[in-house]
Formats: structure tokens, sequence, C-alpha cells
């Protein structure tokens, strides 16, 4: 999920998976993974650690995010969120129906000082293209409180249309 979400021109950590063994006894499959932490962050696109606010498991909300959630006109989301990045991270979920998502497993961050607006990153989505009789369009939580708000207006349904016939059509 996040080489595709890479593919698609997002941002998206790095990982490598290795075979774990403690004492000669195997402990299985791991995927070594970078954390989304304000150092990475940091490291990245810039800023000072103290100024970023993450969104960790979709599930911390910060007062940005309940800003934005708050928000009644389409023309304030993109000083809040990258509305493009925003439709290609629920694309991929919805396509690859992430069964424990969108109330957790991702995370969102934003660094309002350097004009950062919240961006979306894929985690912990190893259970994906394995069942595809779940409805996360309806869901509103996490990621998905801010689908169900941006959706009632036509200026994103046009986009989410836009970006789901460029990655799934071209």
């Amino acid at each position: 999920m996040k080489e595709i979400y890479r593919k698609m021109g997002q941002p998206s950590t790095y990982g490598a998976f290795c075979h774990l063994y403690v004492n000669g006894h195997y402990l299985g499959l791991y995927n070594h993974t970078e954390r989304i932490e304000d150092d990475l962050l940091v490291s990245h696109f810039g800023g000072n650690a103290a100024d970023w606010e993450i969104n960790e498991d979709l599930s911390s909300p910060g007062p940005r995010w309940t800003a934005m959630l708050g928000l009644t006109n389409y023309t304030d989301f993109p000083a809040y969120v990258d509305l493009e990045n925003f439709a290609d991270y629920m694309l991929l979920h919805i396509f690859a129906d992430s069964e424990d998502w969108p109330h957790h497993n991702g995370y969102a961050a934003t660094n309002p000082a350097i004009g950062f607006p919240y961006r979306f990153f894929v985690w912990d989505q190893e259970i994906v293209f394995d069942n595809h009789s779940i409805n996360k369009i309806s869901i509103n939580t996490g990621a998905g409180a801010l689908f169900q708000k941006l959706r009632g207006f036509p200026e994103f349904r046009l986009l989410f249309a836009d970006r789901v016939r460029k990655h799934l059509f071209n």
C-alpha cells in the first residue's frame, strides 16, 4: 500500500521486510519501517518539531483537525488539507478494501507554521484486497469523517472523479 501510494505521487514512508529471530527462535516476517513522527516530518518537509500536529492512528485529533471538520465553505479547505493527497488516500484505501480503516490505521500531519496542510500517510495495511463486501464509504470516523464532509461539495466530487480517472483508467 505504501509503495502504491508513493507511485500515485504521494508522500509515503519506506520499510523493508525481514525475518526476525530472537535467540535462534523464529518470530516471523516483520516490516521494519519509518515511523510517522515529528523527526521524520522535519527531515522530509522542514519546520520545527514542535509545530507539527500529527493525528496518530486517525484517532488523536488536535485543534487544527477539529477546526477543519468545522469548516462549511469548500474554498477554506485547501488551507487545512491537501485535497489531491486526501482524494488519492481515500481512493487507494477504498479500492484495496482496507479492513480496519478508516477509523484507524492511518496518519495525517500538518504544520501551519510552514504552510503544510494536512497530508495523509498509509499505515498498517496488511489486511487488504481480501474482502470486498464492507461499505467503507459510509463510515464517519477518522478519515471517513472528513470524506463525508468533503463529498457534500460538488468540487470535491469532481476532484475525486478526476483522481479515479487518472489512477484507474490511464
